[in-house]
């Protein structure tokens, strides 16, 4: 998304572009940093696409978004002069521009992207998916993260993206995981939840975020690493429909037929045991919550290409401890 240009932006989404009588200072080379949805998590110097359904709906808020600091507004339903220093750019449908768009950053990807929802994308997970993924710092401190909607960037690489979901319940939720395009969702127990109370159609809209190729990771383990009763005795309702859609998924539970079971062990508190299929790890010294974040870690790089063995391999050779020390600074 920082690569992208407001001639971009209007070539791709067949959109006039309009720039204030004072123009922005790069022309229509203007970079897009961020893209907001609604006025209530607009933030100055992002782009604010109305997806309002109709005029009545719609009238007054490119004006609000201009007031609160909006480098510029994209909508369909009516024209508004852009302010100076500013852009307008209009559509003919805001919904289809967006998947235009989406489209777009896809193709031109040249890295996979992974997308953590709520429930993970917080520590002890962010520090062990980084350091089983061996990817450095995102960047230095007091630099800027870009933002799409309620997506926020943590890592930046040649081949791989890390985006984490600030919140799902949010209305934009929809449009952020489809112009996030992520290649792999990572779930927790409590995005769980509130998939299971979705509808299908609601399901069908996160999966059109995802390439044909795409993967899902959920894992249902609870704070005592135990999983719900629906997830011990079967894959839940919602991932059945992401199966159905031809998605990749891997479960982590506490027992079959999760693909990844992560399970206390007899030898005590903080002893667990990783398994999947004929292969094992013992993880000892770490709490469930813990053990749980190393087995996301693990089924990530597992679906982003790594050897299941050589996984584990990575993981024996890195004690609890070194795990646990990364400081929270070191992704977000």
């Amino acid at each position: 998304m920082s690569n992208l240009s407001l001639r971009d932006l209007a070539t791709v989404t067949d959109g006039s572009l309009h720039l204030g009588d004072l123009p922005p200072l790069g022309g229509d080379l203007e970079t897009v940093h961020r893209i907001d949805f609604h006025l209530d998590t607009l933030a100055p110097g992002g782009l604010y696409w109305d997806l309002s359904q109709s005029p009545g709906a719609g009238f007054g808020k490119a004006e609000v978004a201009f007031l609160k600091g909006a480098a510029g507004v994209l909508v369909d339903r009516y024209h508004s002069e852009p302010w100076a220093g500013r852009y307008t750019l209009r559509v003919k449908n805001s919904q289809l521009a967006m998947r235009q768009l989406a489209y777009f950053l896809r193709k031109g990807a040249q890295r996979q992207t992974l997308l953590l929802w709520p429930a993970v994308a917080r520590q002890p997970w962010l520090s062990t998916l980084r350091l089983l993924l061996e990817r450095p710092p995102l960047t230095k401190p007091g630099s800027s993260t870009p933002t799409i909607a309620s997506a926020t960037e943590i890592y930046s690489g040649s081949r791989l993206r890390v985006l984490a979901l600030d919140n799902i319940l949010t209305p934009d939720v929809y449009g952020t995981l489809l112009l996030a395009a992520p290649n792999l969702l990572i779930l927790g127990c409590a995005d769980g939840r509130w998939l299971a109370e979705q509808s299908r159609q609601s399901l069908y809209r996160i999966i059109d975020s995802l390439p044909p190729d795409g993967a899902m990771l959920y894992c249902g383990l609870s704070d005592r690493c135990t999983a719900s009763t629906t997830a011990t005795t079967a894959p839940p309702a919602w991932v059945k429909v992401f199966l159905a859609a031809g998605i990749r998924c891997l479960q982590i539970g506490s027992k079959a037929p999760a693909d990844l079971q992560v399970s206390p062990t007899p030898q005590g508190p903080g002893s667990h045991e990783l398994v999947m299929g004929q292969l094992s790890l013992p993880l000892t010294g770490l709490s469930c919550e813990q053990a749980a974040a190393t087995a996301t870690a693990f089924g990530a790089a597992v679906l982003l290409g790594g050897k299941p063995a050589a996984v584990l391999d990575r993981l024996g050779s890195v004690s609890p401890q070194h795990f646990l020390s990364s400081t929270p600074s070191t992704w977000t």
